[in-house]
C-alpha cells in the first residue's frame, strides 16, 4: 500500500519520543534529528527544498520549529510538505486514498461501483475555504443527506488542506516548557539559528558586539594564519574569510587592512572585492558558505575542537555567536 506523511496523534509521537530521538545514540534516530536540524537550517539560510520524510521525522521537525518561534519558516516547511503530500496522493489508487483519509481522520469513503467519494458535510466545508477554483466549490459538488458526493482530484485538495490545518494545529499544542526542556542539548543551536536567521534578513541586524578574534572558529583563524605567513588563500577561502567579517561587525576598511598583509596585496582589486562582497558595491551583503561546503572544498580546520565536532553546528557564524554568547 502506498504511504504519505501524516499527523501523528500524541499518542504516537509524545514528549516521550522527541526525548527518545534526542538522547539515543541508535542510527535511525540519529539520522532523524540530522534530517530535520538540516531542515530547520536551511530553512533560515532560505535554501529549503521541500522533499519526502517520514512521519517520525516530519513531527520531530515541528518540535524543533516550535522551539525556534519563526512562524514564516513553520509555515514554509508545512506548505513544501503539503505540496509533496498532493503529488503523492496523485499517484495513489482511489482505494489508498480513502485509507490515508480515514487514518487522517477524516470519515472519507470511496464508492467502488460509483467510483466517487463521499466526503462529511462539515469536513468538506471546514477544509474548503482556501481551496481555489470554482470547480472545487461547495455549489459544484452533489450533496444528499449531509454528504457531498466528490471526485478524487476534490478530496485531494481537501486531505491537503485538513494535513495543513492539522500540521498548524499540532504546532500550537506542542508546549514550549517541553520544548526547552526536552531540546536542552540544542539550545544553542536553536539560539544561533534565530541569530543566523536575524543576520540573514536585510531589515534586522544584529549587534554581537565588538569584534573578538579570539572567538572566531578555526577556519577563519587559519585563513587569518596563513595570509599572515605568506600564503595565498584559494579564492572560497578569501570570500569566506571578508563575508564572516563583515556579518561579525569588523568595518571595510578593517577588513582591507588585514589584507595588506597577503603576500599577493593588490589595493584596488582588494578594495573592489572587499566591497563587492560587504554589498556596499553589490547591494548584496554575501554570507559566509556552511561548513559543509568548506569541507567538500578542503578548508575545514574543525579538528579535536568541541564545538566544531556538533553535530548541528552548520556554519562558522554559529560557532562564533555561541563562543560570544558565552563569553558574556
Amino acid at each position: 500500500m502506498n504511504s504519505a506523511v501524516e499527523i501523528l496523534s500524541p499518542d504516537k509521537f509524545s514528549l516521550f519520543s522527541v526525548r527518545e530521538i534526542v538522547e539515543s545514540r541508535e542510527r535511525a534516530f540519529s539520522e532523524t534529528r540530522m534530517t530535520a536540524i538540516d531542515c530547520v537550517d536551511d530553512l533560515v539560510s532560505d535554501e529549503y527544498k521541500p522533499k519526502i520524510v517520514s512521519n517520525v521525522t516530519f513531527m520531530f521537525t515541528l518540535w524543533l520549529l516550535r522551539y525556534l518561534d519563526e512562524s514564516v519558516l513553520t509555515s514554509k516547511f508545512i506548505n513544501g510538505q503539503r505540496d509533496i503530500l498532493s503529488s503523492e496522493l496523485e499517484e495513489f489508487a482511489d482505494e489508498d486514498i480513502e485509507d490515508y483519509c480515514r487514518r487522517m481522520g477524516m470519515n472519507i469513503d470511496f464508492d467502488v461501483e460509483r467510483e466517487i467519494f463521499s466526503v462529511p458535510f462539515d469536513t468538506f466545508i471546514r477544509n474548503n475555504t482556501r481551496i481555489s477554483g470554482e470547480k472545487y466549490r461547495l455549489s459544484y459538488q452533489p450533496v444528499d443527506k449531509g454528504i457531498v458526493y466528490a471526485n478524487r482530484d476534490v478530496v485531494i485538495k481537501i486531505a491537503r488542506e485538513f494535513f495543513v490545518k492539522s500540521a498548524f494545529r499540532t504546532v500550537e499544542n506542542i508546549s514550549m516548557n517541553d520544548v526547552v526542556d526536552v531540546f536542552e542539548p540544542y539550545a544553542d543551536f536553536i539560539s544561533s539559528m534565530r541569530i543566523l536567521y536575524d543576520q540573514l534578513k536585510s531589515s534586522r541586524k544584529v549587534d554581537l558586539g565588538a569584534v573578538d578574534s579570539t572567538k572566531f572558529p578555526p577556519c577563519i583563524r587559519e585563513y587569518v594564519s596563513e595570509m599572515k605567513s605568506g600564503v595565498n588563500l584559494p579564492h572560497l577561502a578569501r570570500f569566506t574569510l571578508v563575508s564572516f567579517l563583515h556579518k561579525t561587525g569588523m568595518t571595510s576598511g578593517e577588513i582591507i587592512e588585514l589584507f595588506k598583509t597577503a603576500p599577493d596585496y593588490n589595493e584596488k582589486m582588494t578594495v573592489y572585492q572587499v566591497n563587492h562582497v560587504t554589498g556596499e558595491i553589490s547591494g548584496t551583503e554575501y554570507s559566509p558558505p556552511k561548513c559543509a561546503v568548506l569541507k567538500s572544498n578542503h578548508l575545514c580546520y574543525m579538528g579535536e575542537d568541541t564545538l566544531c565536532n556538533q553535530e548541528w553546528l552548520r556554519h562558522p557564524l554559529q560557532y562564533y555567536q555561541i563562543k560570544k554568547k558565552h563569553s558574556k
